[in-house]
């Protein structure tokens, strides 16, 4: 994380926030374009796991390394010559909860798992980490939606219910960019939901940093957070969080900025 913050992706107080949620057991959804630097972001999160937690990670092609003993890796099977043998990320999904997992991590949603994971998320298995490739936070969210009717079953589930999920699953979403002219990969967003969604399906989230064009760098918006007592639940102190005053006034105020 700190190679991050000295690379100019993140700060010092994001940093340390996206730790905070770590340690909270925050689900947390990383979402980017392609080559944005999800996986890595995802890797530098997954590293911040108490290293007495039994981590599951799942992935398509093996890509995350996580300082922990007890982790382990599984990885998507492709059918062989003759049709048969293939063992499929939502498959992998399924048989994790088996393996008595503290966390649970995926490396990319990008079909019918996406469906068992929220399932999972909303039975006992807090903490989940993945990625999605979205073109913003919000749009992440939307894209996680859609993907669950990939799943036979999933047209089956009102779009509520599976809002409701969503917002269950995951607490945070952190946007990336990779800037196109100097190549750097930065976070541009991170985005609280607040559990609620409202008409029309839509989940409601609030911005905590978001990059200020005319300072280049990420700022703490004037919104509080909705999770400050998961946070102290957990042990961990929201009052460094918090959001600090700023001469430009109300919430309202940055909401029309945006």
């Amino acid at each position: 994380m700190q190679d991050l913050v000295q690379l100019e992706s993140l700060t010092e107080a994001a940093a340390a926030f996206l730790n905070a949620a770590i340690q909270a057991r925050l689900g947390i959804l990383v979402a980017g374009g392609t080559s944005s630097g999800k996986t890595n972001f995802l890797n530098v999160l997954a590293g911040l796991f108490p290293e007495s937690e039994r981590v599951i990670v799942i992935e398509d092609t093996r890509e995350l390394q996580l300082p922990i003993a007890d982790v382990v890796y599984q990885t998507v099977r492709y059918a062989n010559a003759e049709g048969t043998g293939e063992i499929t990320q939502r498959r992998l999904v399924q048989n994790a909860l088996r393996m008595r997992p503290d966390r649970i991590v995926v490396g990319e949603v990008r079909g019918a798992e996406t469906l068992d994971m929220l399932l999972a998320a909303n039975t006992g298995h807090e903490g989940f980490l993945s990625t999605v490739h979205a073109n913003s936070a919000g749009q992440a969210l939307t894209r996680l939606l859609q993907l669950t009717k990939l799943a036979s079953e999933g047209s089956l589930i009102d779009d509520k219910t599976i809002a409701e999920w969503i917002t269950e699953a995951f607490h945070i979403v952190v946007f990336l960019r990779r800037d196109a002219f100097s190549g750097k990969r930065r976070v541009e967003e991170i985005i609280e939901l607040t559990g609620s969604v409202e008409q029309g399906n839509r989940i409601l989230n609030q911005p905590i940093y978001t990059r200020d064009a005319e300072r280049a760098d990420l700022v703490r918006t004037p919104y509080p957070l909705v999770r400050a007592d998961r946070l102290r639940d957990r042990g961990v102190d929201p009052a460094p969080f918090a959001p600090s005053p700023r001469p430009m006034g109300s919430p309202e105020v940055w909401a029309r900025r945006r």
